[in-house]
């Protein structure tokens, strides 16, 4: 498997940056109303930090608002295309149900994407060379 389609895989799946094993978020389900923003202080498997630096996933802000303008777009677009004949405010109404049902999802995304954007992969010999 490639470098690019790993990092891709790792980003999907949500996995830490640097060993591609270990979660970012401490419950799988996005939609767990309790914990959908809860990630580890730092990976379970290579220990590498989730917290960096005081703000770091403030960026994140910026994939977030780009992956809603997606939505935002493919809503009005598929709504479009399939000839659906509601008003206006039904168009902005139907985006909204889907920025919110999508919501917990674009947040986790969001900011694996941020993360992954900052730290790569490395093997685990990589690892334990960088510690001594």
């Amino acid at each position: 498997m490639s470098s690019n389609s790993s990092k891709i895989s790792a980003i999907v799946k949500m996995k830490c940056p640097t060993c591609h094993e270990g979660d970012l978020f401490k419950d799988p389900n996005p939609y767990s109303f309790s914990n959908w923003d809860k990630m580890y202080d730092e990976c379970p498997v290579c220990k590498q930090s989730y917290t960096p630096e005081p703000g770091f996933f403030y960026g994140a802000m910026y994939v977030s608002y780009a992956i809603t303008v997606a939505l935002f777009v493919t809503t009005w677009v598929a709504i479009l295309v399939l000839g659906i004949d509601i008003p206006l405010w039904g168009i902005m109404v139907a985006v909204g149900l889907v920025f919110v049902s999508f919501m917990p999802l674009t947040f986790r995304f969001s900011r694996s994407i941020w993360f992954h954007f900052f730290y790569s992969f490395k093997t685990k010999e990589e690892r334990l060379a960088q510690k001594n």
